[in-house]
Parts: structure tokens; sequence; C-alpha cells
């Protein structure tokens, strides 16, 4: 049922590292039909940090998607698995552009998280530094 796949990531999300084999599981999550469902599976990834790095290619997908919270939940995450989500470079640097500052502000704060392999992201985090009217983007 719903709740039943709800509750399941949710619990996922509690106990952190030790599930890692689990990730596939969140990653099939993230594809769900009811969007709270993939909101929290997007959302346990991130909590569990580089114990996530097998869903990366998932979220960068996410960090395309038109919904209020997914791209957002997706930046956040890619941010927490830091260096293992260095593949996701070039869809956080065109997450910069994304109308919502909140995931702007995860976008680039991913993009520090992911360290040297964010280095072609430079000149667009500048660009974004010098021109976002959101402070917390700024």
């Amino acid at each position: 049922s719903m709740e039943t796949r709800r509750v399941a990531t949710e619990a996922l999300k509690r106990y952190g590292p030790a599930v890692a084999e689990e990730v596939p599981a969140l990653v099939q999550a993230m594809t769900d039909r009811d969007v709270l469902v993939r909101r929290r599976a997007v959302y346990a990834a991130g909590e569990l940090g580089p114990t996530a790095a097998a869903a990366v290619h998932a979220l960068i997908d996410i960090l395309k998607e038109d919904d209020l919270w997914l791209p957002e939940y997706a930046a956040l995450g890619l941010g927490k698995i830091g260096p293992a989500a260095g593949v996701a470079v070039p869809a956080l640097t065109e997450a910069l552009k994304n109308p919502a500052f909140l995931v702007r502000r995860n976008a680039a704060a991913a993009l520090g998280k992911v360290g040297p392999a964010a280095k072609a992201a430079v000149p667009a985090l500048r660009a974004r530094v010098s021109n976002d009217l959101e402070v917390e983007v700024r």
C-alpha cells in the first residue's frame, strides 16, 4: 500500500549507513507513482550520505523534475553524498539556473561538497554568486 511504502522509506532513512544494501530499494522508490513516497526516498538517500552513492544517477535525473521539493532534495542529497557524486557536476551546474532558489542554494552547496571534481563549475558558481537575487544562494 501507499502508506507501507511511505513508512518503509522513512525507516530506511532512520537506520542510516547500516542499510547500504537497501539503497537500490530507495532508488526504486524514487520512481513510485506516489509523489510523497518519491520525496521521502530522495530525502532518505541524502540522509545516508556517501552510503547512498549508488543513488547518484537517480538523483541526477530527479534534479531535472518539475516538482516543488524533489529537485531541492536531490541537490541536498548529492551534496551529502559528497565526492562520490562527482558525476553530478554538470547536472548540479545546470541546477544553478533553476527558478527555485532552494534548488539553486542546494546545488551550489553540493558543488562545494563534491570538492575538486566540481572545478569545472567554478565559473557558473561565480556568475551565480554575483547575480543571484537571493541572499541564501549568494
